[in-house]
């Protein structure tokens, strides 16, 4: 018999769900309100990128003190509160769980939305990026922030580090472009150059604890499938996963998956809590019924939708 799987889904507060798949997993969900400013841009841009212009201090509060991004980072960009956000809470879980984490690695780091944030909280970061273009935005853009941080122009698939808990690897890899959402489900085998396969086989070779950015229309059991598969091979413990949604002005926007001592999962102390608190569901009524249909029932649809795929 397979291990039993406990899920945590957010309506207004959390709901805990019970599921079948190999990993435990938490699905959660974060709120982002993004003000657009629909004037005519003062830069040269391509037709696709100006609606990007519209948000741009959503992008970067500090845009105007001379922000630098080429094309893809216009769409491809963590936006700084959300970014604010992800390093403020790898923080808050280091310093709560006295993990003794020494160093971040940014694998993708583009023109430094995260990375920008990060450098904020921690001091031993490096920033790593095959693009020069990006890495020389990235130095512009940390400066008006008033950080300097280690770049690295590298490949992340080729990069040689030994393996090391005590480090945290984040990790925003190009999704192929502004069409990724046209697809009913995107395939992160497939429809993701370099797969996810393969940036998994190379993270997990570094470190056990990932931050991974992906498309909002991925396959939730593909996604658990291809990490069990990874984290396997490297005999790792039997770690917890939390795939949070990125909601912008009420819309799904974008996913990030947290993988390793970063996520919080102390289920035994929490199950009856939450059951008891937020639902009037017992545990062998929510076994009965089944997954999806408990879920249908809380009318919680973005999730359903994500664990049909």
């Amino acid at each position: 018999m397979g291990q039993q799987l406990i899920e945590y889904f957010p309506l207004n507060t959390l709901m805990l769900i019970n599921g079948s798949f190999p990993m435990p997993v938490m699905i959660t969900k974060k709120l982002f309100n993004a003000h657009h400013e629909k004037t005519t841009p003062t830069i040269q841009l391509k037709k696709k990128i100006r609606k990007f212009y519209h948000k741009r201090h959503f992008l970067f509060k500090k845009f105007d003190e001379g922000i630098i991004l080429d094309e893809e980072s216009w769409y491809s960009v963590v936006p700084e509160e959300v970014a604010s956000y992800i390093a403020e809470r790898l923080h808050k879980r280091i310093i709560d769980q006295k993990l003794p984490i020494n160093k971040v690695i940014d694998g993708f780091c583009g023109s430094g939305g995260l990375a920008i944030q990060l450098a904020s909280k921690f001091n031993n970061l490096l920033c790593i990026d095959l693009d020069p273009v990006k890495l020389e935005n990235l130095k512009t853009n940390a400066l008006i922030y008033q950080r300097t941080i280690e770049t690295q122009l590298n490949n992340f698939l080729l990069v040689e580090y030994e393996y090391d808990e005590n480090t945290i690897l984040t990790l925003c890899p190009p999704w192929g472009g502004l069409n990724y959402h046209k697809k009913e489900v995107y395939d992160l085998e497939t429809d993701m150059s370099p797969c996810l396969s393969d940036i998994l086989k190379k993270a997990f070779s570094i470190s056990c604890n990932i931050v991974l950015q992906l498309p909002k229309n991925v396959s939730i059991s593909q996604l658990i499938t291809i990490i069990q598969q990874q984290s396997q091979q490297l005999n790792f413990k039997r770690y917890s996963i939390e795939i949070e949604m990125i909601y912008i002005n009420n819309q799904l926007s974008q996913l990030f998956v947290y993988f390793g001592q970063i996520v919080k999962c102390n289920y035994d102390a929490e199950i009856d809590c939450i059951l008891k608190s937020q639902t009037n569901l017992d545990r062998k009524t929510i076994k009965e019924q089944g997954l999806i249909q408990t879920l249908q029932k809380l009318e919680i649809n973005d999730q359903v939708n994500l664990l049909k795929q």
